[in-house]
């Protein structure tokens, strides 16, 4: 259905859009695990290993972090979280100074005011490995309870 209204020399659209898709069930992580108060999380789609390593030492080391986790979730995929208790603007601002991040999944987190990481058809992530720090935690993961299931268009 499309309805057209000129008015004033101007033209307006607006346009209704039914579609049926289907959906999978997925479970995923929020940042937010307090109103207000977030702890990192990174996305790296089609990034080397090697290349994820070097982008989260680099941030490591910048914004003075705690330990940094991180797993693969598909080929070339991988997550990280870092357990630094911070608002959304430092949040923002650090896994946007990490290269290679993944561009959607910033622009998205940007746009909600929190950042998601989803386990695509419940497939587990593989442990990797731990980037240590010197500087101690600021939260243990039983601090963490925001897992969240939603439903996702199939492309």
């Amino acid at each position: 259905m499309e309805i057209r209204v000129v008015k004033y020399g101007f033209r307006f659209y607006f346009r209704m859009v039914c579609q049926l898709k289907r959906v999978t069930h997925v479970t995923g992580i929020n940042s937010e695990y307090l109103p207000g108060k977030h702890f990192l999380m990174w996305d790296f789609d089609d990034t080397e290993l090697e290349t994820v390593i070097e982008d989260l030492l680099l941030v490591q080391y910048l914004f003075q972090l705690p330990n940094i986790a991180i797993l693969k979730t598909k080929d070339k995929g991988y997550h990280a979280y870092c357990f630094k208790s911070c608002d959304m603007n430092l949040a923002r601002s650090i896994i946007g100074m990490t290269p290679h991040v993944d561009n959607h999944y910033l622009a998205a987190g940007t746009g909600r005011g929190y950042f998601t990481l989803r386990f695509l058809g419940g497939r587990e992530p593989e442990h990797v490995m731990i980037l240590p720090s010197d500087v101690p935690d600021d939260l243990v993961a039983e601090d963490i309870n925001c897992m969240v299931e939603y439903t996702k268009a199939i492309k």
